[in-house]
């Protein structure tokens, strides 16, 4: 028998897929692969039904890994924000173009906050 997976081991390999009603195809079900994971029922099954309008359903499906790349985007641009910083106080341009990473970070780092429910 497998061993069960903890909470951050099914988030980090669960999978949602999509299926759309061959009438509505703006109709769509989302489900994880709870399936082939291991653990608390509750913690790995996922399913969503509903109408998604003009929005496509494999957006919503690929949300935890969107999460996670911003989540290391946002690492990475700060690391280069600090790393640049120095270099942006002698030419216009790079502080220019410093500020709109500055302002781009913020609100990804604003996005991530409310995707997680920490707002």
């Amino acid at each position: 028998m497998a061993s069960e997976m903890t909470t951050e081991e099914i988030r980090a390999n669960i999978k949602l897929g999509v299926r759309t009603s061959g009438v509505n195809p703006r109709y769509a079900i989302i489900e994880s692969n709870f399936s082939s994971l291991t653990g608390d029922f509750d913690e790995r099954y996922v399913a969503l039904t509903g109408h998604v309008g003009c929005l496509n359903p494999h957006m919503f499906a690929a949300a935890p890994d969107l999460l996670i790349s911003l989540d290391r985007l946002i690492k990475t641009g700060t690391d280069a924000f600090n790393a640049m910083s120095h270099y942006a106080e002698k030419n216009a341009a790079t502080n220019a173009a410093m500020n709109n990473l500055s302002d781009a970070l913020d609100a990804a780092i604003a996005d991530l906050i409310i995707a997680r429910g920490e707002a």
